[in-house]
């Protein structure tokens, strides 16, 4: 199971980053405004991002869980013109359908994304990652080995990728607008449990 579990880990960062890789040579020798205005990239800068919206659950965590709201920020450095290498944490939270309980899960993940050719200053993007799931459920919520303390917790490892768009806003903030889908594999107490995101985005350069 560990061993399923890194090589899944490790094909999803792979091609993560081939598809960076395969951007950044697309915008080798772009027009100056194929990135930005100022035809710069995001190379060298460091870009400190909160962000906010809806998570919605998935597949078996939906019979049990309605969707709810997360919150987040992550700090990002532009390895190239087009390709950012981020570290960041959130806090998603789920209620309980049709029962008095919620769930917690606390992502602290690492990601790729890769900024895509646009002929306008607003530009799509696409990214992934992996990292650590925090989930903490109340006992009367479904799970897999039920315990005598009021909430059960568990930490588990999960991959995540999504796409959407972009802009500077000025000289020194960008927003942002997208999805992502997120996959916690099994663990001792949970099941797998799959989420997507909806989210606003605000960076400011550091």
């Amino acid at each position: 199971m560990r061993r399923s579990v890194l090589v899944l880990l490790g094909m999803s960062f792979v091609v993560a980053s081939l598809a960076a890789g395969a951007s950044a040579g697309s915008l080798a020798r772009p027009s100056r405004r194929s990135v930005d205005p100022a035809g710069a990239g995001v190379e060298g800068l460091t870009i400190l991002r909160i962000h906010a919206g809806f998570s919605a659950p998935t597949g078996s965590f939906s019979d049990n869980f309605n969707t709810g709201l997360g919150v987040g920020a992550n700090i990002a450095y532009g390895v190239s013109r087009s390709v950012l290498l981020s570290a960041g944490v959130a806090y998603h939270n789920f209620n309980g359908d049709g029962f008095d309980g919620d769930a917690t899960i606390v992502p602290v993940t690492f990601n790729v994304e890769s900024i895509l050719p646009s002929s306008s200053t607003v530009h799509p993007y696409i990214g992934g990652g992996f990292g650590f799931y925090n989930e903490e459920r109340e006992s009367n919520a479904i799970i897999v080995q039920p315990s005598e303390s009021n909430t059960v917790s568990e930490t588990n490892t999960g991959i995540n990728f999504g796409a959407g768009i972009g802009a500077r806003s000025g000289e020194k903030d960008v927003w942002a607008v997208g999805f992502r889908y997120h996959h916690i594999f099994e663990g001792d107490r949970f099941s797998d449990v799959d989420f997507i995101t909806l989210q606003a985005a605000y960076g400011f350069f550091l």
